[in-house]
């Protein structure tokens, strides 16, 4: 039988008999997913199939997230696809597909958005873009902060080459200094660990400021990254 489109009531709806992933109701992300679900409603559907252990209800096949916000924020038709004769077994095949091809959103895209976003916005605050996309001041002001650094270090950081919490770091200090840091470096592999100890090589061709960036800026010019050649 062809699948179906259509809407259940959050009542006919069940947990699958296994999970690939628990329901973190204090998880950040699902926070977030509440919120948005609860101001825009919903951006696609869940997809489940006829139980064969409740008869008359619908075993969630992928969207436990999302059938779990609809209870919290009291929402009572949720759009579904139900996909029939579908096997224990394709249902454990199905929840891996279904987290496993979602690709990820680089850091980079979604500071580009936030930037267009901001254009089409003009004087939107930082707090007021933070409500309209439901993530926290902190994330935007990190994420946009990536868009200081220069067109090779974005693209490491999309790469994976520098972690997220370096390229923040990063992001903050000046760029003269930036590329003191990166300029002549060498490589230093840590004992502990599987990521490159960079340092300058050489010292910084101006002094620091004085101020806040003293001992702070000291340690933070001495990163973990994984940072190629």
């Amino acid at each position: 039988m062809d699948d179906k489109f259509t809407e259940l009531h959050i009542d006919l709806l069940t947990e699958p008999w296994v999970l690939l992933r628990p329901v973190d109701t204090q998880a950040l992300e699902y926070l977030e997913m509440r919120d948005s679900l609860e101001a825009r409603g919903f951006l696609n559907s869940i997809a489940v199939r006829p139980s064969t252990r409740k008869p008359g209800k619908f075993e969630i096949i992928d969207g436990m997230y999302r059938w779990t916000c609809c209870k919290e924020i009291g929402r009572q038709m949720v759009p579904a696809i139900i996909k029939y004769s579908i096997s224990d077994e394709e249902v454990l095949a199905l929840q891996i597909q279904a987290n496993a091809i979602r690709p990820e959103t680089t850091p980079l895209e979604f500071a580009r958005q936030l930037q267009l976003l901001q254009k089409a916005r003009p004087g939107i605050t930082l707090a007021g873009l933070s409500t309209f996309v439901k993530k926290s001041p902190a994330w935007i002001r990190q994420i946009l902060g990536l868009l200081n650094l220069n067109p090779k270090m974005q693209a490491a950081v999309d790469r994976g080459e520098i972690p997220l919490e370096n390229a923040y770091r990063l992001s903050m200090i000046p760029p003269r200094y930036r590329e003191d840091f990166l300029t002549g470096q060498r490589r230093c592999q840590s004992p502990s660990s599987n990521h490159l100890l960079l340092r300058s090589s050489k010292p910084s061709r101006k002094p620091f400021d004085k101020g806040s960036w003293t001992s702070s800026l000291r340690k933070t010019l001495t990163l973990w990254l994984t940072y190629g050649p």
